[in-house]
């Protein structure tokens, strides 16, 4: 059983973030952010010290072996889990000086997912699953409506609108959860593996989609990935080793 506790953050060579040299309008920045956990009475410690900026529309992968803490910086960056020490801003907003309501209304409002299962509600259409964020928050009217019907054009199933997820191919399920994740115009997305259950082909044509959408969007991306391929589409990768980032050099995608 694991239980968060705090940890002392000591100091790495990149240096906390400060005002004075955090980029205005930063759409992720994460300060001397740690988490740790026990496991019956040892200390495990998952991230420590983690300073990461992410600008609009910045597409930025996540690497990492299995249980190297991966999915806790997601959790974390998504006001899913809270650090133990840090801080965090998402568009600007601190996490940290939310309340448990205040963090639901900032992940309804700013902060989209898509994970390696597709997650869509078998019941409801195409439309219906795109439709549900706006409808959770009020907001399924005509212009809402609009943003749905113009978000499934842009990832190409707008004549599968009245279908149901289970008439649907890998590929195009995880079109409608990227379609749902944006839908609200979120200020970052957090993608968990999101090619995971794809073949080759089809995760980099929902790789591809992901790319000209949140450039579009100005959506900024954190991808959590075991493929050097699909990191190979983001604008830089990083490496989460032993609880602490650093830069990962890939080889362009058509390098021999």
């Amino acid at each position: 059983m694991l239980r968060s506790m705090p940890v002392p953050s000591p100091s790495s060579a990149a240096g906390a973030a400060s005002e004075s040299n955090r980029s205005p309008g930063a759409a992720l920045v994460l300060e001397r952010v740690g988490k740790s956990y026990f496991e019956g009475d040892a200390r495990r410690t998952i991230l420590e010290a983690i300073d990461l900026e992410i600008a609009p529309a910045e597409r930025v992968a996540l690497l990492g072996r299995s249980g190297s803490g991966k999915s806790t910086l997601l959790n974390l960056a998504g006001g899913i889990d809270r650090p133990d020490a840090g801080r965090i801003l998402v568009g600007g907003e601190d996490l940290g000086a939310l309340d448990e309501a205040g963090v639901t209304r900032f992940r309804r409002r700013s902060v989209g997912l898509v994970f390696q299962a597709f997650h869509l509600v078998p019941v409801l259409t195409v439309a219906e699953n795109v439709s549900l964020p706006l409808e959770f928050d009020g907001r399924l009217d005509r212009a809402g409506r609009a943003r749905v019907h113009e978000l499934l054009d842009r990832v190409g199933l707008a004549d599968r609108a009245a279908e149901h997820p289970d008439h649907l191919s890998g590929g195009e399920q995880q079109r409608v959860a990227l379609a749902r994740a944006l839908v609200r115009r979120p200020t970052l997305l957090l993608a968990d593996e999101p090619t995971g259950n794809l073949d080759e082909e089809t995760a980099e044509s929902v790789l591809a989609l992901l790319d000209t959408l949140a450039r579009e969007e100005g959506t900024a991306v954190l991808m959590a990935t075991h493929s050097i391929r699909s990191a190979a589409h983001c604008d830089r990768a990083l490496r989460l080793d032993h609880g602490h980032l650093r830069v990962e050099t890939l080889q362009p995608q058509n390098a021999p």
